[in-house]
């Protein structure tokens, strides 16, 4: 908190031109601008023993955004500067309700604690106990959370059996690791995810095309038969006819014969024709199979490989942060317990 109370600068910032300018930025931008520039505002006001009006600003910045937490340790560190220790007190508490587990939040209520008078050794025991209960708590979660030596990335990203309020606090740790990307590395995650999903997809989709296809070839198999059979007794009756044909006889049952035998030749031409088609089908469908399955197996390549890779970025990302997070957690906790230790020793009511 120190950088944000420091002696007011000869040169007091325009914060309401800045606000108007932040009103320009993009959503998003614009949210996290605005809110730091109440939490600087009220800073100075605050190291101006402007206590009342800081109290005003900090209270406007939205929870939900970056500089709540500190917002919310000012508010608390205005009503102790301001010798109200039981609000002062109950701001520091209701900081560690709402973010809780949060290194930031804990380093906090000790500084707190650390800087209490001895008349104010009661809130400063209270603070100890708060933030070595959190801390303790974190890291009996974090144990549970690599009780199988590795992390499992959905644990993390999403809701599991890991507490609610430690994942959120663990899962910033990770978004604001200095040295990894985790946004870039979990959306290459979710994307080899998704690809899997629509390799499955695909494959059902492959498995109905082949039941499709085999339909497809009992169906051409029987018409096929059909149309030999007729062929072959067409073939009877040609030569049945041919065996009546009179050279140069223009007879009636002649005419008839031949116009017959017309008909059987244009006949036998269109079913060699609907043979040929599928028989010609018949020798594409195999291939055609063979080029959907090559088609799968490349894309399911490629989505294993990228599963493959983003899970191995995305675990070392976690793997980094977990181990910072539960370092300072050992350390906040071990510190908690040792001020507290001393101040109850000296304590004298």
């Amino acid at each position: 908190m120190a950088p944000l109370t420091e002696e007011t600068p000869s040169k007091t910032p325009n914060y309401n031109t800045a606000l108007r300018d932040a009103n320009k930025l993009e959503p998003a931008a614009r949210f996290v601008l605005s809110n730091h520039l109440l939490l600087r505002q009220g800073a100075q006001k605050l190291a101006a023993k402007d206590y009342s009006q800081s109290r005003q600003l900090l209270t406007q910045v939205e929870t939900d955004s970056p500089s709540a937490v500190q917002a919310s340790l000012l508010i608390a560190e205005s009503y102790r500067l301001e010798q109200q220790p039981e609000q002062a007190k109950d701001w520091f508490l209701r900081t560690a309700h709402h973010y809780p587990y949060r290194t930031q939040t804990l380093s906090g209520l000790i500084s707190a604690a650390n800087d209490q008078p001895v008349d104010q050794t009661g809130l400063a025991l209270a603070l100890y106990n708060k933030a070595g209960e959190q801390a303790d708590f974190a890291l009996a979660q974090l144990q549970q959370l690599k009780s199988s030596q590795f992390i499992d990335p959905l644990a993390v990203i999403f809701p599991s059996k890991l507490d609610e309020q430690v994942r959120q606090a663990f899962l910033l740790r990770c978004l604001h690791n200095p040295d990894e990307d985790l946004l870039s590395e979990s959306s290459r995650l979710q994307e080899a995810v998704s690809s899997l999903l629509y390799l499955q997809k695909q494959r059902q989709t492959l498995g109905q095309k082949l039941e499709l296809l085999q339909s497809q070839l009992q169906d051409y198999q029987r018409q096929r038969q059909s149309l030999q059979n007729q062929l072959d007794s067409i073939a009877a009756q040609q030569r049945s006819l041919e065996s009546q044909l009179i050279p140069n006889n223009l007879d009636d049952d002649q005419v008839r014969i031949r116009r017959q035998l017309g008909q059987l030749r244009n006949q036998t031409i269109r079913m060699d024709n609907q043979i040929a088609f599928i028989d010609r089908t018949r020798q594409q469908l195999p291939a055609m199979v063979d080029n959907l399955n090559a088609e799968i197996q490349q894309l399911h390549q490629q989505a294993m490989a990228q599963l493959k890779s983003s899970n191995q970025a995305v675990k070392a990302v976690l793997e980094s942060s977990y181990r910072a997070y539960y370092r300072e957690l050992r350390n906040l906790a071990a510190e908690a317990k040792l001020q507290h230790a001393e101040r109850q020793a000296t304590y004298q009511p």
